[in-house]
């Protein structure tokens, strides 16, 4: 009797080492479509969190964490990830459904080529897009559910409603609307300004915010509606076309506190004289743009993607 506890404490023993053994995966994975990569995840975890609404614990992980959980394909389609025998991976591209394998299968075969397929459950929309520019005030802003027929990988969606205050572009006949924002693996910050210009797509009679589709703005004292300085979209578009920012005066003074992680270079790149004054871990906004000249920069930059 002895002898069996033994035994069977030796087998588990064994099994629990061979299980926690890290192996690397070599092998190939291929998109429905032949000119995107396919992202290969251990465990699904990013995904997981997203889903569970974790996404902070996500900002805590450092680039070598993130290194660890994902892969992506080169352009051959070649990937390679270290992982342990009682892990899984998972297969993802945009617009494909996900294929999922346990490590110790794939460590059996002579060969791991993957094949994903396109999703199919839902009719494709023919209607060309519209885009539609409002400002408006944040009403209601949640978690939609997780849809993987849906949304891309390691995709953060939500539901917003935001008031229609004024139309600056397209066509639009309510005083609210309701539309999707899509982020890649963080909270939306569209969600931290109560005032914003929102740049919104039509299509099929679906909204969907554009990727960092927001100006904040604020009002002057002039009793306009501005945004700060900002040269993010300003610096991608010609020159012949950038329009001089304004000293403006707020109602109330806007300021931006340092995050602790950022350096000195971070912080002189982004926030700088004669546009804002920094002192003490924080800037201050001093020049701006008005509405009209938001939307000029912002509609450049649309323009000059499509004439990729």
């Amino acid at each position: 009797m002895k002898v069996f506890y033994l035994t069977a404490f030796s087998f588990i023993f064994s099994t629990n080492i061979l299980l926690g053994q890290i192996v690397e995966i070599k092998g190939f994975a291929f998109s429905s479509n032949e000119n995107q990569r396919v992202n290969v995840q251990i465990n699904d975890t990013i995904n997981k969190l997203i889903r569970l609404d974790k996404i902070d614990l996500l900002s805590n992980f450092s680039k070598n964490q993130f290194k660890k959980l994902i892969t992506q394909t080169n352009r051959r389609g070649k990937f390679k990830i270290k992982a342990h025998l009682d892990d899984s991976l998972s297969f993802r591209a945009h617009l494909d459904l996900k294929k999922t394998y346990a490590v110790s299968d794939l460590i059996n075969k002579d060969t791991v080529s993957i094949q994903l397929e396109k999703k199919t459950c839902w009719n494709e929309c023919k209607e060309n897009v519209e885009l539609i520019i409002i400002r408006g005030r944040k009403l209601n802003f949640k978690k939609s559910r997780y849809d993987d027929c849906e949304y891309g990988s390691m995709n953060s969606n939500w539901e917003a409603i935001y008031s229609v205050d004024s139309i600056l572009h397209g066509n639009y006949n309510n005083d609210t609307i309701k539309f999707k924002v899509s982020v890649h693996a963080r909270q939306p910050t569209v969600q931290n300004y109560d005032n914003v210009i929102l740049y919104i797509y039509k299509k099929c009679d679906l909204y969907t915010m554009l990727r960092n589709g927001f100006d904040p703005i604020y009002k002057t004292k002039t009793k306009k509606w501005a945004g700060i300085y900002t040269n993010g979209y300003l610096s991608k578009i010609p020159l012949d076309i950038r329009p001089k920012a304004k000293h403006l005066d707020f109602n109330t003074p806007v300021e931006i506190k340092f995050h602790k992680s950022w350096d000195d270079d971070y912080i002189s790149n982004r926030w700088y004289e004669p546009y804002y004054s920094v002192k003490d871990r924080k800037a201050i906004a001093k020049y701006g743009f008005y509405v009209n000249d938001l939307i000029n920069i912002r509609i450049a930059y649309i323009n000059s993607i499509n004439e990729r």
